[in-house]
């Protein structure tokens, strides 16, 4: 997935994973550690890295969401344009998305990471901080066997070129759970 003038980034943890996601996504990614915290210390330091390094506009996506378009993260470039913070809600109650135009740490602290309350919690905070908020289309992310039942069953009739890869893990995955439903 490539957006036109981005610097591209995989922020993972452990840091010892990073050889792993360097080679498995190639060229194009800077692969950085998320070092310690929770969520939202990890997320904030994305952000802080980024915006030291002279960024102007700063999205950060989740890894859950494989059929999250290009287009989606160039709206949301976009509405950064004209607002302070951008969301893209996740149909769960948290966000698959968050984009800033410039630093704001509060948004990360006195959060339920992982729980319903995560986008009203930060939306709470924005509204608290002054922070002008656009919110794109809600998505479904892939947090556990229901979603990603869920993924599947979307994937089916949808074009062959969205999540080429997703879908080529589901069809594995598939063929190893009926290996094992007939042993």
């Amino acid at each position: 997935l490539t957006v036109r003038n981005s610097r591209r980034v995989i922020a993972c943890t452990p840091c010892r994973g990073q050889p792993w996601f360097g080679s498995t996504f190639g060229d194009g990614f800077e692969c950085v550690g998320q070092g310690p915290g929770d969520l939202g210390d990890r997320m904030r330091r994305c952000f802080d890295e980024a915006f030291s390094r002279g960024a102007r506009r700063v999205v950060v996506i989740g890894s859950d969401l494989p059929t999250l378009s290009r287009e989606r993260i160039e709206e949301a470039l976009g509405a950064l344009d004209g607002h302070d913070l951008v969301l893209g809600p996740a149909l769960d109650g948290g966000y698959y998305l968050i984009g800033l135009r410039r630093p704001a740490p509060e948004l990360f602290s006195d959060v339920d990471w992982s729980t319903e309350r995560v986008l009203g919690q930060t939306v709470e905070q924005a509204r608290r901080s002054g922070l002008s908020l656009k919110r794109l289309a809600g998505e479904c992310d892939v947090d556990d066997a229901s979603s990603l039942r869920a993924l599947a069953r979307g994937l089916e009739g949808a074009s062959e070129r969205i999540a080429p890869h997703t879908r080529a893990f589901l069809k594995k995955l598939d063929g190893r759970l009926r290996t094992k439903e007939m042993a």
